[in-house]
């Protein structure tokens, strides 16, 4: 009588190329997750600089206190930003700038107010905005240090623009 299935040797040779395979494409597909989840991030901050931005334009008042020297800023928290602080009762005065579920992509929880922040400064009759957090240049993956030097106060673009702004007083 003829047996029918799969010897041992068998077994083992597709169990041992199914190792293989994993050992290959789990480091992969983790470290292409972990760059997709940096690249978030800096979207966020680019989010969250537009959002400072629109705030600005509606409490110009506020900003235009600001001195030209730029030796002086404001800082936008992000409480400000999501309107925390207001009556939602009144739905004219109730603008949110910012979800509240404004969700930190390398953590997966909410950004928090004593994390992260906006600083503003005034150059002439323009504004620097930059994001200021402990983990802003933190970045492992050199492909992003070039946005985060954009947006962030201690990115090298934003301290040449502020230097040049005390510059220029």
């Amino acid at each position: 009588m003829k047996k029918k299935g799969f010897t041992l040797v068998e077994l083992l040779a597709v169990i041992t190329l199914l190792g293989l395979i994993a050992l290959i494409t789990i480091p992969v597909i983790t470290n292409t997750m972990s760059k997709q989840k940096e690249k978030l991030y800096y979207d966020q901050l680019n989010q969250l600089i537009l959002a400072a931005q629109n705030w600005g334009t509606d409490n110009i008042e506020t900003l235009s206190t600001l001195n030209n020297k730029c030796s002086n800023d404001y800082t936008i928290t992000l409480s400000q930003l999501r309107n925390e602080s207001s009556n939602s009762n009144n739905a004219e005065e109730f603008v949110s700038y910012l979800d509240k579920d404004f969700v930190n992509p390398k953590t997966d929880k909410n950004f928090l107010d004593n994390e992260i922040s906006i600083k503003v400064y005034k150059n002439n009759k323009s504004y620097i905005y930059c994001i200021q957090t402990n983990d802003c240049m933190n970045t492992k993956n050199d492909e992003y240090k070039n946005i985060a030097n954009n947006i962030c106060c201690d990115g090298d673009t934003v301290k040449q623009r502020v230097n040049a702004c005390i510059l220029n007083k």
